[in-house]
């Protein structure tokens, strides 16, 4: 009883230590674009970085440097792939200045440990086959389990942008056809649109108003999004920033193949789905219906006497 009492223990510890692990508040002081947008009416356009600390919540930012350090440890001796899976994922989550590398490996370190601790109490409670199961597949639970929840998200996300990037286009278009410079043209959209695009947006004029050319924050996009019509768009925009093609041309043709390209995926999707319903199909629908069907007639059979009974 006290086995599974503390197994029951370690399986509640994951989602609470992720739970407490999460911060909705930024590390590093970092300020968000509508936060900067907000601030950018100050007198002297200046932030007040202890003030954003002191926004975090206390226990957060009590535990901060004990997590920090324990997860520079972590990764000085982890393996450079881990670390750098989880960077990438963190740039796809749009979870820059949220949450730290470090941060998230001591959550992996965690889950693992209480994978691995959950994986003992299998060895010593259950006897046959279930046990070796249950054992590797705690431990393998307890150690993806934090990637498992940003590629989750990542691809929430991803799916987001590709999907409000026709609109968000079309925006662009009209507003530098109506006369605004296209600098001008993101920061409207980015203003006006919501969602992580925007973000990106966001984030993209806040590079160019920091000194690095178009180009480069274009290159910067690209680098934290995983949609291909993320990286068309930003090529398109720098090969004819070189050409000299006007912008609302671009543009216009940009959201033209984005869209048509979201009407291919969801075509796609649409004719994925017969399939993927097959096996739900067969394996619940299909066993109830003949019980129900057949059911009363084998026992109607069986009660006559005409089975050979």
């Amino acid at each position: 009883m006290n086995q599974l009492l503390g197994l029951l223990v370690l399986g509640s510890s994951l989602p609470l230590l992720w739970l407490a692990l999460r911060s909705n508040h930024r590390d590093n002081g970092e300020v968000s674009f509508a936060e900067f947008g907000e601030r950018t009416d100050d007198p002297d356009g200046t932030v007040d970085l202890h003030e954003v600390m002191l926004r975090a919540r206390t226990v957060p930012r009590l535990m901060r440097p004990l997590i920090e350090s324990l997860g520079q440890t972590l990764q000085r001796v982890a393996p450079s792939g881990i670390a750098a899976g989880i960077e990438r994922s963190i740039y796809l989550c749009g979870l820059q200045g949220r949450v730290s590398v470090t941060t998230l490996l001591v959550a992996k370190f965690a889950s693992t440990v209480a994978g691995i601790g959950i994986g003992l109490l299998c060895l010593v409670s259950f006897d046959g086959i279930l046990q070796p199961v249950l054992a590797v597949g705690s431990v393998v639970v307890g150690f993806v389990a934090v990637n498992v929840v940003l590629n989750g998200r990542a691809a929430r996300r991803q799916i987001e942008i590709r999907n409000s990037l026709p609109d968000v286009l079309d925006q662009m278009s009209v507003c530098v056809e109506a006369g605004l410079g296209f600098d001008a043209a993101m920061l409207r959209a980015a203003k006006t649109a919501g969602g992580p695009l925007a973000e990106e947006l966001g984030r993209t004029i806040q590079d160019i108003r920091l000194g690095a050319s178009r180009s480069a924050a274009l290159t910067a996009m690209m680098d934290r999004s995983d949609v291909p019509e993320i990286r068309f768009f930003a090529r398109a925009l720098m090969q004819a920033e070189k050409t000299g093609v006007p912008i609302a041309r671009v543009l216009r043709i940009q959201s033209e193949d984005a869209r048509e390209r979201r009407r291919q995926q969801a075509e796609e999707q649409a004719m994925k789905l017969p399939v993927k319903m097959l096996g739900p199909l067969m394996l619940c629908i299909l066993p109830a219906l003949f019980i129900v069907v057949l059911g009363p007639a084998i026992m109607s059979l069986i009660d006559t006497g005409l089975t050979g009974g």
